[in-house]
C-alpha cells in the first residue's frame, strides 16, 4: 500500500465526533443568538480542524497503529483547537454567565490560573500513565471521554491567556510565565516517554491491517521503539513550539497595545 492509497481509503466515520461537532456548532449559534460574530470564523475553523483530526486517516493511525499519531491528536485536542473555539466565543454571553452568583463562584474555583494550569498539564500526564493509557486503548467509552476531556480541559487551560473577558485573565507577562511553565511540564513528560522502555505504550496498538503494518514498518521504518521515541519527541518539541508561539503572540499583542497607547498619549 502506498501513502496516497492510505490517505484516500482510511477515513473514519465516527458518529461520536460528528455529534461533538454538531453540539459545538449548536452552542455557538445559541450563544451568538443566530447572528455571526467577528470571531465566528475562528470558532468554525476549530470545529473543522476537530473533524479533520477525528475523521481523517490520522484517527486510524492514532487508534490502531501508531502512538506518535495518537500524540499528534492529543496536541491538537488540547493545545490547538481550544484556543480557536475560545477566540470565537461570544464575549457578551460569557459576561452574562460570570456576572451571575453561581457563575462567579464556579468561575473563581475552576478558572483560577493555578487550577487551570494543573488541569491542563495534569490531563497530559494522567492520560499517559501507562496503566491508564492501556485501559483507554481497550475501552471505546474511555477513548471518547479522553477526547471530550482534552477539549474541555484545553479550553479551561487557555482561559487565563486568551479569555475574551477580563474574568480571571492574566496580564501579558503573567501569561508568558504561565505558558512557559506549562512548556516545562510538557518537556518533562516528553523526555520521560522518549527514554521509557520500548513497548511501554506501543504494545497497546493492534497494528491495523497487514498492508498498513507493512507500510509503517518497511516504508516508514517505524518499529515499536522508534514509534515511542517519536511520540515522546512530539510531546517534547512541537508541543513546546505551540506554547512558545502563544507566548510570542501574547507579548506581541502587549507590545502593539503599548505602542498604540504611547502614540495616542504623544
Amino acid at each position: 500500500m502506498t501513502i496516497k492509497e492510505f490517505i484516500f481509503t482510511h477515513w473514519v466515520l465516527s458518529y461520536q465526533a460528528l455529534a461533538i461537532a454538531a453540539l459545538l456548532i449548536l452552542y455557538h449559534l445559541l450563544t451568538c443568538r443566530l447572528r455571526p460574530k467577528p470571531g465566528s470564523y475562528l470558532f468554525y475553523a476549530g470545529v473543522v480542524l476537530f473533524l479533520l483530526v477525528a475523521l481523517s486517516p490520522l484517527e486510524y493511525l492514532g487508534r490502531s497503529c501508531l502512538f506518535s499519531a495518537h500524540m499528534v491528536q492529543h496536541i491538537f485536542y488540547l493545545l490547538v483547537i481550544p484556543p480557536l473555539l475560545m477566540a470565537g466565543t461570544d464575549a457578551e454571553f460569557l459576561e452574562k454567565v460570570f456576572r451571575s452568583r453561581a457563575g462567579t463562584f464556579t468561575g473563581k474555583l475552576l478558572f483560577y490560573p493555578l487550577v487551570t494550569w494543573i488541569l491542563g498539564i495534569g490531563s497530559m500526564w494522567i492520560w499517559h500513565i501507562p496503566s491508564v493509557f492501556r485501559a483507554m486503548k481497550h475501552s471505546q467509552a474511555l477513548m471518547l471521554f479522553q477526547v471530550i476531556s482534552l477539549l474541555v480541559l484545553g479550553y479551561i487551560f487557555i482561559w487565563p491567556v486568551y479569555s475574551p473577558i477580563r474574568f480571571m485573565k492574566l496580564r501579558p507577562l503573567q501569561s508568558a510565565l504561565y505558558l512557559f511553565s506549562a512548556c516545562v511540564g510538557c518537556t518533562l513528560l516528553g523526555i520521560l516517554i522518549t527514554f521509557s522502555p520500548a513497548g511501554m505504550y506501543t504494545s497497546s496498538f493492534s497494528g491495523g491491517s497487514t498492508a498498513i503494518h507493512t507500510m509503517i514498518v518497511q516504508q516508514w521504518g517505524f518499529t515499536d521503539g522508534v514509534d515511542q521515541q517519536v511520540a515522546g519527541l512530539i510531546m517534547w518539541v512541537p508541543a513546546c513550539i505551540v506554547y512558545l508561539t502563544n507566548i510570542m503572540i501574547t507579548l506581541g499583542k502587549w507590545y502593539m497595545k503599548g505602542a498604540e497607547t504611547g502614540l495616542e498619549e504623544y
